[in-house]
């Protein structure tokens, strides 16, 4: 008896079990690049890429592309935002122009590059950062690199992080020492930013 029901149990897994295909794409069967920078799936369901002179949908079975945009860049980075609201952002590579992705399709709006620290106003040179991998570079001309998400920022300077509260702008100096070269063992999760220390075997 006991068999029997074992029997049964894998003809059910095996009618409901789904099938599913793997497919790689290149330039010889649809890829407008072979070169991509990076990848997100919006909240329809749609592939989107991002790559050098445009970006590209894909819905399963084509490729569209995305390049009619009056930027004087259309080398394209990294996609952020939030998938759930339907509101995917990514920069040019100068992050001197934006394009909004939602409803399916990208178009460009006006953007506020620089962030100032509790609002006030001064003349540092500011980048966000969006992903960390191994491509990153920390270049010494950025005098602060920034996270920003749906609530707080954090800006990477002077070997210290300052929290700043997007609702109050509210700065506070977080008591870490915090110098460039461990922004490569930084990561996000939701609204949290994980900071993973090496030396001393703690994750803040």
């Amino acid at each position: 008896m006991k068999l029997l029901y074992f029997i049964s149990l894998l003809l059910s897994l095996c009618i409901n079990g789904q099938s599913y295909t793997i497919q790689w794409y290149n330039m010889d069967n649809g890829l407008p690049q072979n070169s991509i920078k990076d990848i997100i799936k919006d909240k329809y369901g749609f592939i989107w890429l991002s790559m050098e002179g445009r970006i590209v949908r894909y819905d399963g079975s084509n490729f569209v592309q995305y390049r009619n945009f009056n930027f004087k860049n259309l080398s394209f980075g990294d996609f952020f935002g939030n998938i759930q609201k339907d509101s995917i952002t990514i920069f040019n590579a100068s992050e001197k122009d934006i394009l909004l992705i939602s409803q399916r399709k990208p178009q460009a709006i006006a953007s506020n590059l620089v962030f100032k620290p509790g609002g006030t106003g001064n003349q540092k040179v500011y980048k966000q950062l969006v992903k960390n991998n191994i491509t990153t570079r920390f270049v010494s001309y950025i005098d602060s690199y920034y996270i920003r998400l749906n609530k707080n920022l954090y800006y990477f300077e002077n070997n210290g992080i300052t929290h700043v509260d997007k609702k109050s702008k509210n700065n506070t100096k977080i008591d870490l020492k915090f110098p460039r070269n461990k922004l490569k063992r930084l990561f996000v999760h939701g609204d949290h930013v994980f900071i993973a220390d090496a030396e001393y075997k703690k994750i803040f």
